[in-house]
C-alpha cells in the first residue's frame, strides 16, 4: 500500500503496521531536489495515525486564536474525510489469517 495522505505525508505498511511517511526533498547534495519517504510514525489502527497526524500538525501550526485553532483542525479532518474507514476495512480483510 503507498497512498498519498498530503503533500508532505504518505501511507504505506507492511504486515503488522500502517506506516506514516514524511515527504523529504533534499536541498542540497547528490539528490537535491529528487523527493524521497522516510517512516515517521508506525501504527495498529488508521484511526491512531490520523489522530496522531492532526496533533502533529496543530502543535507545529501557527494559529494565533482558537478560531484560527479550529480552522486548522477542520482542515486537516476534512483532507483525510472518508478515507480512514476505507483503508482501515480494506487492509484488515488483507491481513485476516
Amino acid at each position: 500500500m503507498r497512498i498519498q495522505l498530503t503533500d508532505k505525508y504518505v501511507l504505506t505498511s507492511n504486515n503488522e503496521n500502517l506506516i506514516l511517511n514524511e515527504v523529504i526533498i533534499p536541498k542540497s547534495g547528490k539528490k537535491k531536489g529528487i523527493p524521497y519517504i522516510a517512516a515517521i510514525a508506525w501504527f495498529g489502527r488508521l484511526q491512531q495515525l490520523v489522530r496522531w497526524l492532526v496533533d502533529h500538525e496543530i502543535k507545529h501550526s501557527d494559529a494565533m486564536a482558537f478560531i484560527d485553532l479550529h480552522d486548522e483542525i477542520t482542515r486537516h479532518c476534512e483532507s483525510l474525510k472518508g478515507t480512514s474507514d476505507i483503508i482501515d476495512k480494506k487492509w484488515a480483510e488483507k491481513h485476516r489469517n
